[in-house]
């Protein structure tokens, strides 16, 4: 009878030692489990710190530039050059040393604005075109033309009012190719970029300056 108590006793401790083996061992793992939770957690939170850092900064540096841009652009709508055709060969470029930013450097460029054709605007074919791009003395030597079929008319009202209508459509092409030349005479586009020396990130703007010596010519 004691004998088989001993057995029990020894069984039951046996059975207990690896209870507490077992439950150290769950624990253990719970450890390793959030040590791992908590490693990928600080890893995520780092990467989306640095993230917003970047940006932070990336949009620092653009402020800064549209900054730039936006003083150089006001300096030539004030005082603009003298624009020939010359300044829209080479860009001019320089360093922004004197407003105290050594750093940065600018590039302006100089355009005609360009106008398309009425034709273009109003999607007619190219023959309206061709009659509109003529010169001067052909779009005359048309109306001329036009005037002398008008006065000989045929008694057709059909044939008199599709003259009328080509004459009315010369008159229109001369009239809007003159304000074409004189628009692209009077207005000119200025695009100014600045770029930091360094890490060479542009920021530009465009806008549109008088050419306050430009002659208005009316030549009907």
């Amino acid at each position: 009878m004691i004998s088989g108590l001993k057995i029990n006793h020894k069984i039951n401790h046996k059975i207990n030692n690896k209870s507490n083996i077992a439950a150290a061992g769950f624990t253990l793992i719970e450890v390793v489990i959030a040590i791992t939770l908590f490693a990928i957690f600080i890893i995520a939170f780092i990467s989306t710190e640095g993230s917003n850092v970047r940006d932070s900064v990336n949009m620092k540096e653009e402020l800064l530039l549209q900054k730039l841009c936006e003083n150089k652009l006001n300096q030539i709508i004030l005082d603009p050059p003298e624009l020939t055709e010359s300044l829209t060969l080479i860009p001019k470029s320089g360093s922004l040393d004197e407003e105290g930013y050594a750093d940065y450097e600018y590039t302006v460029e100089y355009k005609r604005l360009k106008i398309p054709n009425l034709s273009a605007i109003t999607g007619e074919g190219e023959e309206d075109g061709a009659s509109s791009g003529g010169g001067s003395g052909s779009g005359e030597g048309a109306a001329a033309s036009g005037e002398s079929a008008s006065s000989a008319s045929s008694g057709d009202p059909q044939a008199d009012k599709e003259s009328k209508d080509k004459q009315a459509k010369m008159f229109q092409n001369k009239v809007f190719e003159m304000m074409k030349k004189n628009i692209e005479e009077m207005i000119w586009q200025v695009k100014v970029t600045v770029q930091n020396k360094s890490s060479k990130f542009p920021f530009s703007l465009v806008s549109f300056i008088d050419n306050k010596k430009a002659k208005v010519k009316l030549d009907l």
